[in-house]
């Protein structure tokens, strides 16, 4: 298991770059660095811009036939107030933070994902 920290690296399907997770509002550490929580989903807070948007969802995305997609800047609009974790519950200091592969979702279809999340060794 590794917990998320500042500097995590995130990932949406329809964006053109991975981004790193911004600064989590926590007052939580692991190895003198701040753990991302689960309300810490909030975007252009702690989730950044992931590049362009490619998203055929996104009315912003310029769609030319027969196929063709002209991205547009993504500007993440979180549809959750959480990120969901497929694992247990991870607790530090009665908070629960996220681990890798936790998600939350974009409201034009894409899947925000927790790919590095920066602390591999749990203390």
């Amino acid at each position: 298991m590794s917990i998320a920290i500042t500097g995590a690296l995130c990932q949406c399907q329809f964006g053109t770059m991975c981004a790193v997770n911004v600064l989590p509002i926590t007052n939580v550490f692991i190895s003198k660095k701040l753990c991302v929580r689960m309300p810490d989903a909030k975007a252009l807070v702690n989730i950044p811009s992931f590049g362009m948007c490619t998203s055929p969802g996104n009315p912003s995305v310029v769609k030319i036939p027969p196929g063709i997609v002209v991205p547009t800047v993504c500007v993440p609009n979180i549809t959750n107030t959480n990120w969901e974790t497929k694992k247990n519950n991870v607790k530090i200091c009665g908070q629960s933070v996220c681990t890798d592969g936790d998600t939350c979702m974009c409201s034009y279809g894409g899947v925000i994902s927790i790919i590095m999340p920066g602390q591999f060794t749990v203390v």
